[in-house]
């Protein structure tokens, strides 16, 4: 280090050129060749580690073969459960919503965590009792109203399974039919102004 400094504060000049480049040649060879022994030594140290690492892979792999294997098992024995649960709840649902199944199929009402292993058929049992009852009740309501635009209330309740939809379709409706009517106003009292005019 003591013969390194030398070089630290060094300036090259246009006379010293040829010794400057000497001093680095000097330099990159020592930088080689410490470069050269300090991967040697590293090799050194790393072949019992190299040795270690292989038969630790070959384990592994060894270990990993059969828990594929099982994987492929617990996968297989997943999708059996996820589809009898499916049956079971759907066969629920049909029982339950019997009176508007047809309007709102189960596949509207469904919802992808019940196949999870920790939803409890009782959970997923009431989840569906109360949205039936909700789904049944607000078109119960929807039909008692006796509405003019009642086919149309219904549509879009049963697209949106939203109750504040279906008011907000009848709005809509009933807004359009005083515009209408306003229409209608206004093309009689332009047909009567044409008619008072015709007359004089």
């Amino acid at each position: 280090a003591g013969n390194l400094e030398k070089y630290q504060n060094m300036v090259v000049t246009e006379d010293a050129i040829k010794d400057a480049k000497a001093d680095r040649a000097k330099l990159n060879k020592l930088k080689e060749a410490i470069e050269k022994k300090r991967k040697e030594i590293k090799a050194e140290c790393l072949a019992p580690y190299n040795a270690f690492e292989k038969q630790v892979k070959e384990i592994v792999s060894m270990i990993e073969a059969p828990m594929l294997a099982i994987d492929g098992q617990i996968k297989e024995f997943e999708t059996v459960r996820k589809a009898e649960k499916l049956e079971e709840i759907g066969a629920y649902y049909k029982a339950k919503a019997a009176d508007i199944i047809d309007l709102v199929p189960f596949e509207r009402i469904f919802d992808p965590k019940w196949l999870n292993a920790t939803a409890g058929m009782k959970g997923i049992k009431e989840e569906i009792d109360k949205t039936a009852a909700r789904i049944s009740g607000d078109i119960t309501i929807i039909k008692s109203m006796g509405l003019e635009c009642e086919s149309a209330v219904l549509s879009r309740y049963i697209a949106t399974l939203d109750m504040s939809d279906a008011m907000a379709e009848k709005t809509r409706f009933e807004e359009e039919q005083e515009r209408i009517a306003e229409f209608a106003e206004r093309q009689k009292a332009r047909q009567a102004a044409q008619a008072a005019s015709q007359k004089l």
